[in-house]
């Protein structure tokens, strides 16, 4: 069984063993945690378990001690626990079909070796996105990018990522930002227009880039007619609340409708299409607030003359002028090091801070290809080096049989090698 780099900084076998419970029951628990992990190693189902049942005894400043000791090493290290707990969960599991779960625990595993930091800055970089098929890394995913700052700012500019509606279709990605449709894939980042997208994707959209809903801690808010509209998401299911005179009311996507409904009867006819395809889209965002995220891999950037937007995907990185007050318009491809490079062209702005450990990547993957590349090409020179060894051998030697035939293989070795 393999032991997690988290589980084993964690010392829970350590900790149980120094817990001075005050009650009959806080004892009768860190002895039986103590008698199981003095025969089987500590996991971290075992550790969330103790935890669960220990929660139970908070009046036991005992185990209330013991519980802080363990929790302030797993709140330091929020997402590798998660990640590690997950890991281990899948790879426990004997249900039929866990393959390509199990697969996805072996493209995960080797960030369990990583610091917090470095777990939280691939997440954000996009490390978990060929495993969102598994719902709990999904969830993980969706934590992080909500913990993102939605604005960066500098001296010379603010850098806003944008929250999405995003739409998975055949392993490609559509979003949209700056007004704009993208799609993603492994290769490419591309613009689309409206009839790559259905009528729902273009009412959502409009509506997040509209202003009038706001962002807040997870939740996406929207005011209209003295009442505050929200969505956000609590134990996995998504909420909808409408607050008015200080009374907050929950309402499924149905209530919703029918609430909006008396609403819109209710408005002057010179704003009752406007109200009514205002509640419709919130509605409509309700129904998707789980496809909905802030866009960590995508910055829309204001300086003092430009804005424009930088988009990142698998080592690629596009960026377009969205509008300007100095030059012609403009886009640059290619990888964050150039693109970035491109930007200061066209903008006069510094945007390297912002990139810093994506351009850093984007420059070691450069010299490594090239790397390969310089040994390639003497590896090719060295080939023809020995092919013509092998001529001027044969040669010399044509009336040897035996030496014609130790030739004759090499000769097709190296045929096999190049």
């Amino acid at each position: 069984m393999q032991v997690y780099k988290v589980l084993s900084g964690l010392d829970f076998s350590g900790k149980l063993f120094e817990a001075k419970a005050q009650t009959a029951l806080g004892n009768e628990l860190v002895n039986k945690y103590r008698a199981f992990v003095v025969a089987n190693p500590a996991t971290c189902s075992t550790v969330n378990a103790f935890l669960r049942e220990a929660r139970n005894l908070s009046y036991d400043s005992g185990i209330t001690a013991v519980v802080n000791k363990i929790m302030e090493e797993l709140d330091a290290n929020r997402y590798g626990w998660a990640l590690a707990s997950v890991c281990e969960g899948i790879s426990n599991s004997q249900s039929v079909g866990n393959y390509l779960q199990l697969r996805a625990v072996e493209q995960v595993k080797p960030m369990l070796e990583m610091k917090e930091d470095e777990i939280v800055s691939y997440i954000k970089s996009g490390a978990l996105k060929n495993v969102m098929y598994v719902e709990a890394f999904r969830n993980i995913a969706r934590s992080v990018y909500r913990e993102q700052p939605v604005v960066e700012c500098s001296e010379q500019y603010t850098a806003i990522h944008p929250i999405s509606f995003v739409v998975e279709s055949e392993g490609s990605y559509i979003f949209h930002a700056g007004n704009s449709i993208f799609k993603t894939n492994a290769e490419s980042i591309v613009e689309c227009d409206r009839r790559d997208v259905n009528n729902d994707f273009i009412m959502i959209a409009s509506m997040l880039e509209s202003g009038i809903c706001k962002y807040n801690e997870g939740a996406l808010l929207m005011e209209v007619a003295n009442r505050q509209y929200k969505v956000y998401e609590e134990n996995e299911e998504v909420k909808c609340t409408i607050t008015s005179e200080g009374k907050s009311t929950e309402y499924t996507v149905d209530q919703l409708r029918e609430n909006n409904n008396y609403l819109v009867q209710a408005t002057p006819m010179n704003l009752r299409a406007r109200r009514a395809a205002m509640l419709e889209s919130f509605a409509k965002i309700v129904e998707n607030f789980k496809s909905i995220a802030i866009l960590n891999n995508v910055s829309i950037i204001n300086g003092a003359n430009d804005r424009f937007i930088v988009i990142e995907n698998n080592g690629n990185a596009y960026a377009k002028m969205l509008s300007t007050n100095h030059t012609a318009p403009w886009e640059a491809k290619g990888n964050i090091a150039q693109v970035v490079e491109a930007v200061k062209k066209h903008t006069r702005l510094d945007v390297t801070k912002l990139y810093e450990q994506a351009i850093g990547t984007a420059v070691e993957a450069a010299k490594e290809k090239e790397g390969q590349q310089v040994k390639e090409n003497l590896e090719k020179t060295e080939i023809e080096k020995r092919k013509e060894k092998i001529a001027e051998l044969t040669e010399k030697y044509k009336d040897d049989p035996t030496r014609l035939a130790m030739l004759s293989q090499v000769a097709a070795e190296l045929a096999h090698i190049s």
